[in-house]
């Protein structure tokens, strides 16, 4: 699994997927008005390569939760949302000087936009260090957790709040190398035996 946005440049896909990547996180945007300049591109040539692309958004909680979620939609397509395609994203890493407690409103305010679109819940993505912060405001969802302790696996007492069975992917690498792809990419782990739990869909 990897993770890609306008940084990496020009991607090859059907090479990405020809080294057994099936999984793809696609940055969409952030904040209220930007929008990875790849992102048309990413999606589209993921998808027709066979690789199951996952939009995800980078979060800002110090601007309006509803206003990027609908920025979000609009980046990505309500209709694209609607399909029981890769699952959707919440990138939240930084707090930009707000209590946890206002990010974690910020975080329930956005997903309450998202989720009953889609029909499922976010995947949720964040660093181990900020977790503890997030307290169990979305522990319900499924989370990608960023740990590179060069290891398999983040331990128990590394995933804040939440259940070790809702962990579905471990983000090892931030220096991984994948053909098809110049310079280093986000490598992770899938925990998840089948890509169902990275698919839209009513779970």
């Amino acid at each position: 699994m990897i993770d890609v946005s306008e940084y990496q440049g020009h991607i090859e896909w059907h090479k990405v997927r020809a080294s057994g990547v099936k999984v793809a996180a696609i940055k969409a945007g952030e904040g209220l008005y930007e929008k990875d300049l790849y992102f048309d591109y990413n999606y589209a040539a993921a998808v027709s390569a066979g690789v199951l692309a996952c939009p995800y958004f980078y979060a800002h909680p110090s601007l309006d939760p509803k206003a990027q979620a609908r920025h979000f939609v609009k980046i990505v397509g309500e209709a694209r949302m609607k399909r029981r395609t890769g699952r959707l994203g919440l990138d939240l890493e930084v707090g930009e000087g707000e209590r946890a407690e206002a990010v974690q409103r910020w975080a329930k305010e956005f997903v309450g936009v998202i989720d009953p679109l889609i029909k499922a819940r976010m995947i949720v993505y964040s660093y181990s260090a900020f977790l503890p912060g997030l307290g169990k405001a979305l522990t319900d969802h499924p989370l990608w957790v960023a740990n590179y302790n060069g290891k398999r696996g983040v331990p128990r007492n590394e995933i804040g709040e939440w259940k070790p069975r809702m962990v579905i992917a471990h983000q090892f690498t931030s220096e991984g190398k994948c053909p098809g792809i110049e310079g280093n990419v986000d490598r992770s782990y899938r925990y998840t035996t089948t890509l169902r739990r990275f698919r839209n869909g009513r779970l």
